[in-house]
């Protein structure tokens, strides 16, 4: 658990980074900036602690040897001398232009700053927050002009949403992580910061929830389906634990073993880590990616049934095809209050 309520940022910096493709070029800052109190009590509350409070950690990667990650090597040497915080930043920057190459990516201001007294289980850290800001945001301000007030137009970054960020905690390998333009580019995660998913129980409930999904949708039969879903609600309720080989065993009534390898391959090669088949996953937790799958039952291609009310439960399902479509009769109990 991280604790930042007694955190202090010790320095800032800001860069203006461009699109490689594009030429844009970079803009390096040649000191640290100057704030103030309110302005580092924002920065504190907007943009640290919900990096902080991401349930999801990584760790950073490389494929030889760790030091050799950029994004690991400069926050280190900051973190073992404050001093060269300038320096390190600039490579920062030089690093995420060299892989700005997206066309997607936006050009925007890079913001650096290090932070004292980051708790974890009592322990003091540093902490280094890196944040690049692609859209800005309109907003009125109010202005007085003689004896009267008028609106004016401004352009600005947004202290309500993080667009990507980066929270590293030294001495740890420990990194939490915000990119809510994902859906863009991966460049943030993949290629600047090169990281993997920390195995934590949360990261692997999550994980096994995305097998089980996969699993679901690949099973045609709408009793078959119906047979997995209770199978797997039934096992998530008795059982504290389960594992991925148990998972196995129990789709293997459904769908055959190569076609579930294969599921779970492409699984864990898009969440970037693996997961021990004897492993055991938290039910509680991997209930909570699951309940959708459980609260839905799939009939034809593109038609679910969903049960919203969770005091109903479908007994069987039968389907009747006829030439013009098909017909289905469901047998639904429910709980008697």
């Amino acid at each position: 658990m991280i604790d930042v309520s007694s955190a202090e940022i010790v320095k800032i910096i800001v860069h203006k980074i461009g699109n490689k493709t594009r030429e844009e070029g970079f803009e390096l800052s040649s000191n640290i900036t100057q704030t103030n109190v309110e302005l580092n009590e924002l920065f504190l509350k907007h943009y640290l602690r919900p990096l902080a409070l991401q349930k999801e950690s990584f760790n950073f990667f490389h494929e030889s040897d760790i030091t050799l990650n950029a994004v690991f090597k400069f926050s280190s040497q900051i973190f073992e001398n404050n001093q060269v915080f300038v320096e390190q930043t600039h490579h920062l920057a030089k690093h995420l232009y060299s892989v700005s190459t997206h066309p997607n990516i936006s050009s925007g201001e890079l913001i650096i700053f290090l932070i004292s007294d980051i708790r974890i289980n009592d322990q003091q850290h540093q902490g280094l927050a890196i944040l690049k800001i692609e859209n800005r945001e309109e907003f009125l301000d109010v202005v007085q002009n003689n004896n009267s007030f008028e609106l004016t137009e401004k352009s600005g970054i947004s202290l309500t949403k993080i667009q990507k960020g980066a929270l590293i905690i030294d001495n740890t390998n420990q990194i939490f992580v915000i990119d809510n333009l994902s859906q863009k580019t991966k460049y943030w995660l993949d290629n600047f910061l090169k990281i993997t998913p920390e195995k934590t129980p949360e990261a692997c409930a999550k994980l096994g929830s995305s097998i089980i999904k996969k699993i679901s949708s690949q099973i045609d039969n709408a009793q078959d389906a119906l047979a997995m879903k209770t199978t797997l609600e039934k096992t998530l309720k008795e059982k504290e634990e389960i594992t991925l080989n148990e998972i196995k065993e129990l789709s293997s009534e459904f769908l055959e073993e190569k076609d579930i390898d294969e599921i779970i391959e492409k699984s864990t090669e898009k969440a970037s880590f693996n997961l021990d088949e004897n492993l055991p996953i938290n039910t509680e937790n991997l209930s909570k990616y699951t309940k959708k799958i459980v609260r839905n039952t799939k009939l034809k291609d593109g038609i679910e049934l969903v049960l919203s009310n969770p005091d109903f439960t479908i007994k069987s399902i039968d389907i009747i095809n006829s030439e013009s479509g098909f017909q289905t009769i469901i047998d639904i109990d429910f709980k008697e209050i």
